[in-house]
């Protein structure tokens, strides 16, 4: 048997983590590990941090810091623990034939109450540990007690919390990543705000601010260690940025106006600092879980709007839960119930959904495509149109395999019948030029040059589209330069007649 270190070479990583003298210190709610492998054996040798020095009380229940962790096979949770011991080693399975399978390593606790690590992943001596593909859509998620799933295994409102009820895998956050088939990080902080931290007095508490933690690497309550340590942004770059911030702050602000328009100035500046390490990601404010966060979303909307007016950057929008119920029970201290994390999920992952539909989200099938600088070229060239009978112009620019764009207009003709689309006129400059794969277009269009809704290709056009275009090619229907709905050719026409299936010919790609 042979001991491995959990470094990227062998792993693929979650969360904000670190590397400290060969072993991976997990931090953030639902940092962790996955790899495949092939061996007859597997575990893990793992290290806690001071918590785990003092892991029972005198009446042997457990300390309510533990970090906790959970272990997956092939996507199937098969090991819950706590770090009760200062180091410890956690076997998986073990025999004499070889498996092959999907580990995943996941802590479920976050970082304000400890840390752990990965010492060493022990397997057969002739295992090789291969680091699972990353995925193309990333998500940061901000927040605090309910992005970490703090309380989700209580039974009742009134039940004191531990880090034993803590489970951030069922909560919202990593279940929508999880749905939307995303790669996370999470940062949050139970008790934690924007303009103050959880307060029972209704005093300002300006100890518990996300602000002031969410450059650093890490905070606990419970230990110094690296403490001082910056988190490097460019080990993790988003396509969404999510935040869940306002329920504590409310314990604060309650229905003092002025208290609330504090939060709101405040949140503006953090959206401020979200956006200068995170400046192509969209940011989506997100509020009302529980129900002292409901009182603060009409001020949540006010902030995006003024970080908006303020800026000039309208690549940001805002999401107002649906409340938890009594119905869907309670955790501990009152939190969210694994019901209420579940029903919120689904809602907020049809809600992201549909951002990435209009174009307001980037994932991986856009990652690679300039769709501001699409719409813009096809917004420039309604100025181009000649379009006298209709007077609807339309703008089109199109985007080869190779990068270059070519821009096209829609050509009237007295008889009609001659009459060219712009998209066609697009189409037909870059074959005429020699190109015959592309990417994706974007089409504007409107009466007088005005385009006041989404302009959809025509049949004929998006005939000439399955010609040269596969199914996942894009199509960017623009008002503006920052709104906009995409289409894949797909969708737009399913069950086409296309070039391969016709008799005798050969496709012309």
């Amino acid at each position: 048997m042979k001991s491995i270190f959990a470094t990227k070479e062998h792993v693929k990583i979650f969360g904000r983590t670190l590397q400290e003298k060969d072993c991976l210190w997990l931090i953030h709610s639902a940092s962790g590990i996955e790899f495949s492998v092939s061996t007859s054996e597997l575990s893990f040798t793992l290290l806690g941090d001071c918590t785990s020095r003092t892991s029972r009380g005198q009446d042997g229940s457990l300390n309510m810091n533990l970090a906790r962790y959970a272990i997956y096979v092939d996507g199937k949770r098969t090991i819950t623990g706590s770090m009760d011991e200062e180091e410890k080693t956690v076997t998986v399975f073990s025999g004499s034939q070889k498996k092959n399978a999907v580990i995943t390593f996941i802590k479920l606790t976050e970082s304000s109450q400890s840390y752990m690590a990965i010492k060493t992943v022990n397997a057969s001596d002739d295992a090789v540990l291969v680091p699972t593909k990353e995925k193309p859509f990333k998500i940061e998620f901000i927040g605090d007690s309910i992005t970490c799933g703090y309380g989700v295994e209580g039974k009742s409102a009134s039940e004191l919390f531990t880090t034993q009820t803590e489970d951030a895998t069922k909560a919202y956050a990593y279940l929508t990543a999880k749905a939307l088939d995303a790669d996370w990080s999470i940062v949050g902080f139970s008790g934690f705000g924007v303009v103050s931290g959880w307060t029972d007095t209704g005093d300002h508490n300006p100890v518990q601010l996300v602000p002031d933690y969410y450059e650093k690497f890490c905070f606990s309550w419970n230990t110094d260690m690296f403490k001082e340590r910056l988190w490097n942004f460019s080990l993790f770059r988003p396509q969404l940025v999510v935040t869940n911030l306002g329920t504590n702050d409310d314990s604060y602000t309650r229905d003092d106006s002025s208290k609330q328009e504090e939060y709101v100035s405040h949140y503006v500046d953090f959206i401020k600092q979200v956006r200068s390490h995170n400046p192509e990601s969209h940011i989506l404010l997100a509020l009302g879980i529980m129900t002292g966060g409901q009182r603060l979303v009409p001020f949540m909307h006010k902030a995006a709007q003024s970080y908006s007016v303020q800026t000039g950057d309208k690549n940001i929008s805002t999401y107002a839960f649906a409340a938890q119920t009594a119905q869907e029970g309670f955790g501990a201290d009152s939190h969210p119930s694994e019901a209420t994390q579940m029903r919120c999920a689904k809602e907020f992952t049809a809600h992201i959904r549909k951002l990435i539909a209009d174009g307001r989200v980037v994932t991986s099938q856009t990652d690679s495509i300039p769709l501001r600088e699409l719409a813009q070229k096809a917004l420039d060239m309604l100025s181009y149109s000649y379009s006298p009978y209709s007077n609807y112009t339309v703008g089109a620019a199109l985007l080869a395999d190779d990068g270059k764009i070519f821009t096209g207009c829609n050509i009237e003709n007295v008889a009609f019948g001659p009459s060219n689309c712009a998209e066609r006129t697009a189409f037909f400059k870059a074959v005429s030029e020699g190109r015959r794969n592309f990417k994706a277009i974007a089409i504007a269009g409107g009466p007088n040059g005005k385009p006041v809704d989404y302009c959809t290709p025509c049949g004929v056009c998006r005939q000439v589209m399955v010609e040269f275009c596969s199914r996942d090619f894009l199509v960017i229907m623009a008002k503006t330069a920052d709104d906009f709905k995409i289409k894949t050719l797909e969708e737009l026409l399913p069950e086409s007649f296309k070039p391969e299936e016709q008799v005798g010919q050969s496709s012309v790609r």
